[in-house]
């Protein structure tokens, strides 16, 4: 992994942990995420415009991403309100990696060293250290479950279809669009009109920033897994786990602990265990 591709996703990963935890914050996070999601595509318009859109090529994983995409907004926003996000926003992250790097392997031919490899299973067993123990709802575990499961699904769409294309800008605009649209019918239809009114007008400013982020983090990860194997990448992505847990534990007042702070040590050594054998050293 050049050093190049390190950077992009160290980016990345601290512009996630900061709009998840802007979602986490708002008073109803379904629409904090649909409105983030909305918001930076909108925000970014433009610049899709100037680049002109993704060829027709990748069109058929456009739409089968937004698909995909469109399930773990809805899951995101239940996993948080059934659990805390120092526990479930490590939990959904932090079990992608293996998932993505056997992915990644098997289905678009990427090569792993087996440096590389234990770093990423030191990251997945980090998680059972977090888990087991560590109390929260059955239900917001089981919905950081099917979030982590939906993440590793879309992100090796993503990744075989920027592979194909010059760059990863247009495509990830397109498909924040695309998103945003397939969700907006289900908000509008679960979410009264007043309740979707007064969360713009108080934390508007809030999800507006958040929106921003996430196109950034998401331009920023599809670039690196252009240049590196998506499984190193995805790993040291999850240092937003790190990022998440300590804003959880700082802005939102929920518990660390001990077990959680270990496990976040654990998956950090993971995470430069990644880095080194990535670098050859």
């Amino acid at each position: 992994m050049s050093p190049l591709s390190l950077g992009l996703v160290l980016t990345s990963a601290l512009m996630h942990a900061s709009w998840n935890l802007l979602a986490k914050g708002s008073r109803n996070r379904l629409v904090a995420v649909w409105a983030q999601l909305g918001i930076g595509a909108l925000f970014f318009t433009p610049v899709l415009i100037a680049l002109g859109g993704p060829p027709l090529s990748v069109w058929p994983w456009m739409v089968t991403t937004g698909l995909v995409h469109m399930a773990y907004v809805l899951s995101l926003a239940e996993m948080y309100e059934h659990a805390d996000l120092s526990l479930a926003y490590p939990l959904a992250r932090g079990m992608s990696p293996l998932l993505i790097t056997v992915g990644g392997v098997v289905l678009l031919g990427d090569r792993v060293g087996g440096a590389e490899l234990a770093g990423v299973i030191l990251v997945v067993a980090a998680l059972g250290v977090f888990t087991f123990g560590a109390g929260g709802s059955t239900a917001g575990i089981g919905w950081a479950v099917l979030t982590g499961l939906l993440i590793t699904t879309y992100t090796l769409i993503d990744t075989s279809a920027v592979r194909h294309l010059d760059s990863s800008v247009a495509y990830t605009i397109t498909q924040f669009l695309v998103e945003s649209l397939l969700v907006t019918p289900v908000v509008l239809a679960r979410i009264d009109r007043g309740v979707i009114s007064g969360i713009m007008r108080t934390e508007g400013r809030r999800l507006a920033m958040g929106g921003v982020l996430s196109v950034l983090a998401y331009v920023l990860v599809l670039a690196a897994v252009r240049l590196s194997a998506a499984g190193p990448v995805s790993a040291i992505r999850e240092t937003s786990v790190l990022f998440g847990a300590v804003g959880g534990w700082l802005l939102l007042g929920e518990g660390l602990g001990p077990r959680r702070t270990l496990a976040s040590a654990v998956m950090a050594g993971g995470i430069v265990v990644v880095a080194l054998g990535a670098s050859g050293i």
